[in-house]
């Protein structure tokens, strides 16, 4: 089993004071500061940059397919009178790893199933929460805005407005606009301005619609405090910009690993020595994720990737913060800028990067070890990869980064370092649209 750990925080390059809101960002200080991702999406902006498919399609198109939504993205934020022009910005915070975990260890043990239905009672409360900032068109109420988009995204949630709800009564005096609770989360609505917010709670050990969902989301009412010093690349008026904290992440993947192992096992229908095993191997596997994210030298963090545009020069930017120790020799080999091409990505930028990176952990006798981590921890390890763990693994799977740089092809990679930060940019391909959405 893995034991949890938490890696020293960098000191931020070319930050402000400590505390201090980077420019550009005061809109999210009324998100919570300890986030594991920050995003930022322009429906308008986003559907302009990305490419088509082969068909033509519009990739928001597809993704609405994917996530089995009633209708296609744009057509559900223009019935439900949503800004595509302004930027919805939004917000996850995983639970406390140490709180969960102690969820998931008496699991593993030999105790009864009335004192597990303890425990998940105690731990009713943990759980991933979620913040969405919706940006809304002038005169659209924000109330009939959040009945339509839980409508489309919940496949027929059902919002109750306040103070009829039910709910409603546990925020006393100054209840949210209206709430749904449903088997896999609640989500509380309220007026921002002449905007909707929106926070979700996803519990891990219980349903939804427990009460304690919304005791969750009252708590998470008033947590604020914005990126800070963090997230110093994010680009709230991009099409899409995501920043995310490596920690942070893997708190993240490792708690919603503990969450699926206990829903795995809620039915009741293996015994208790089975029950034990596989609780045991389920938490072994989430904290793969810590794992990853804790190297002792830690050479990047606050991973942030973003879609611009215009259509005629859209690109995709990804960005990390360089640990001070490693800043000169980053510096030194990418000050200017340098750029591969098909192969070359392979046979030159890559190589480069490695040199600097140096000699870092894992070593070369842990080497298959990550490629069981990641294996095990699922999507997490490669949100955590992205967050800043990229470097550590640079060259731990050279196969993979072969098919990466194949599938690549021709397209320019470009790498350079400014103000503490290394960036890479991949240009998209300008998007067509002579046929479809």
């Amino acid at each position: 089993m893995v034991t949890p750990v938490v890696a020293a925080p960098l000191a931020q390059a070319g930050a402000g004071s400590e505390g201090a809101t980077p420019p550009g960002l005061e809109a999210f200080r009324q998100f919570p500061g300890h986030a594991a991702v920050y995003a930022a999406i322009t429906v308008n902006r986003l559907d302009e940059v990305l490419p088509r498919t082969p068909k033509g399609e519009s990739l928001l198109y597809k993704l609405s397919a994917l996530l089995e939504i009633e209708a296609p993205i744009p057509e559900v934020f223009e019935k439900s009178g949503v800004d595509p022009s302004r930027p919805l910005l939004l917000a996850v915070v995983p639970a406390a790893e140490p709180k969960a975990r102690q969820a998931v260890e008496a699991m593993t043990r030999d105790v009864s199933g009335k004192v597990l239905d303890e425990v998940f009672r105690e731990h009713a409360t943990d759980a991933t929460l979620v913040r969405v900032v919706v940006p809304l068109l002038d005169d659209v109420e924000p109330r009939r805005a959040a009945a339509s988009l839980i409508q489309a995204f919940s496949r027929g949630g059902a919002f109750q407005a306040c103070p009829a709800a039910k709910g409603c009564k546990a925020f006393g005096k100054d209840p949210p606009l209206g709430l749904m609770e449903a088997k896999d989360v609640a989500v509380a609505a309220y007026a921002d301005g002449s905007d909707l917010r929106m926070d979700l709670a996803f519990p891990l050990f219980v349903p939804g619609n427990h009460g304690a969902a919304v005791q969750a989301l009252m708590a998470f009412r008033g947590a604020a405090g914005g990126v800070r010093d963090r997230c110093t690349a994010l680009d709230p008026v991009a099409g899409l910009s995501i920043c995310m904290d490596p920690d942070r992440v893997a708190e993240l993947g490792t708690t919603t690993g503990y969450g699926a192992t206990a829903r795995a096992l809620s039915s009741g229908a293996v015994d208790a020595t089975m029950r034990r095993q596989i609780a045991a191997l389920g938490q072994a596997e989430a904290q793969q994720n810590l794992w990853l994210s804790a190297p002792a030298h830690r050479v990047a963090t606050d991973g942030t990737f973003t879609i611009q545009g215009p259509p005629a020069d859209s690109r995709v930017s990804s960005s990390w913060k360089i640990a001070d120790a490693s800043q000169g020799a980053v510096a030194q080999a990418f000050t200017s800028e340098r750029c591969a091409e098909g192969e070359a990505v392979q046979s030159e930028l890559l190589p480069a990067l490695l040199k600097v990176f140096g000699d870092l952990e894992p070593a070369a006798s842990e080497r298959d070890k990550v490629l069981v981590a990641f294996r095990e921890a699922g999507l997490g390890a490669y949100l955590t990869l992205l967050a800043g763990a990229w470097p550590n693994l640079l060259g731990t799977e050279v196969t993979r980064v072969q098919a990466i740089s194949a599938m690549l092809g021709s397209i320019q990679v470009c790498a350079r370092y400014e103000s503490g930060r290394l960036s890479l940019e991949v240009p998209l391909a300008r998007p067509s649209r002579a046929a479809g959405k």
